[in-house]
């Protein structure tokens, strides 16, 4: 227990020194560069770095499989929802197979339609506040009310199309309402509080000036909410993002900040195969991860040099001079922190022990590029490692190691399953 807590001790040194050597990126050029060291595909690394650069760290960008064997990209204008239009008879534009209203108002809910006359409050209320042209949100509507809304597509006065409410669960139906509600200026209608068609006002729609609809989104261009309450739901969920602890709920967040945030784009990842195009999506995700980290928390020399950097600051734990489990842990991290570096040496067949002499001669940020055979300065020559993967990398192997010393058994299995199932997801 006592060796745990110096490496521990240890672990927090580390990830300060990382901290400290930290500095941050931007730039087409140094994202590709960042996105080539981990999908190693020149195609894939120069698109992904083009796209982040333009939507930044929480813009949306959304991953989907291609047509063939390219991958091919787009800019969409605002954020959109997977709310698709209830009846493929409300598209406007049959060529592009979606309906735009310009100038549009919207009303959130995720209420149901059932009668065609509980639609005439909401006219009504529509007509006062003089609105020419409004998507309804609905959970459900009657084959009537579609029919009652089919007839405005001749009215000059109001025209009027129907969206299901984005999500499938209640919780993200809730979320995602109370986004484009912040977006717009609308005020919620919610089944679950008792809320009625009949208690529409003018109050309750929101506004953009443009939104678009077709049989997969729901899309919102220059939402007219308040920005300074826009604003301030972007920072709230970034405060959770930043809190968050889950995989799952990181991401959640991620993709709403990003709607928010206005402007998204696409990327469809094509391959010869199913196989090779789900492999592929899935390497554009970590790639898109891992840039989106190097932008929040900046960039390392790569190389291991970093890691090799850190030693020093390790003196720390041999303040008590008395204490041999300092120094063993002090022996055991100094170890653990050259092992990248001489792993990389070694694989690629030079002499570690002269090449780590070398690297030390030449000074801080200066490493080994393989691929020359020469020392140089790391971050200049795009050699580099994202921050948040680094000290990740530390935190996880100190509490694994203090793990093993405190337990009585460890298993190991030579061959586990996934390893040895070809068709298994990610490999």
């Amino acid at each position: 227990m006592v060796l745990r807590h110096h490496l521990e001790q240890g672990g927090e040194i580390i990830v300060n020194a990382l901290d400290k050597m930290t500095q941050p990126i931007s730039g087409i050029e140094a994202l590709t560069g960042v996105a080539k060291t981990v999908c190693h595909e020149h195609e894939l690394a120069e698109t992904l770095g083009k796209l982040i650069s333009i939507v930044g760290d929480y813009g949306l960008l959304d991953i989907r499989a291609g047509r063939g064997r390219n991958i091919e990209h787009e800019l969409i204008a605002g954020g959109y929802w997977s709310g698709a239009l209830v009846s493929k008879a409300m598209i406007y534009d049959t060529a592009k197979s979606r309906t735009v209203f310009e100038d549009a108002a919207v009303l959130i809910t995720d209420l149901e339609i059932e009668e065609a006359r509980e639609l005439v409050p909401v006219f009504q209320a529509a007509v006062d506040a003089g609105v020419h042209r409004l998507i309804l949100m609905c959970t459900k509507i009657s084959e009537q009310a579609q029919a009652l809304l089919l007839q405005s597509k001749t009215s000059d006065k109001l025209k009027v199309i129907a969206v299901k409410t984005p999500g499938l669960r209640s919780d993200v139906q809730m979320t995602n309402m109370t986004d484009m509600a912040v977006l717009t200026g609308g005020k919620v209608l919610v089944k679950a509080a008792g809320d009625a068609w009949s208690r529409v006002t003018p109050e309750h729609f929101g506004r953009a000036r443009r939104i678009w609809a077709n049989e997969e989104y729901t899309g919102l261009v220059h939402p007219q909410g308040d920005p300074k309450e826009i604003r301030r739901h972007i920072n709230t969920l970034k405060a959770s993002y930043k809190n968050a602890e889950k995989t799952e709920e990181q991401q959640a967040l991620q993709e709403r900040i990003g709607k928010l945030l206005g402007g998204a784009t696409a990327i469809d990842v094509g391959g010869l195969t199913e196989t090779e195009m789900e492999t592929r999506k899935d390497l554009a995700k970590r790639t898109v991860s891992t840039l989106r980290g190097a932008l929040r928390e900046g960039i390392l020399p790569g190389g291991g040099i970093a890691l090799l950097a850190c030693r020093p600051a390790l003196k720390e734990l041999l303040t008590d001079r008395d204490s041999l489990d300092a120094r063993a842990a002090h022996r055991i991290l100094t170890a653990a922190l050259e092992a990248p570096f001489r792993t990389l040496m070694k694989n690629s067949g030079h002499n570690e022990g002269r090449i780590l002499g070398e690297v030390e001669r030449a000074g801080r940020g200066f490493g080994f590029d393989l691929l020359s055979g020469k020392i140089c300065e790391m971050i200049p020559n795009g050699i580099v490692d994202v921050a948040t993967v680094q000290k990740q990398a530390v935190i996880s192997a100190v509490r694994a190691a203090a793990l093993a010393l405190t337990i009585d058994v460890l298993i190991h299995r030579e061959n586990p399953p996934m390893l040895t199932e070809p068709d298994a997801p990610g490999f």
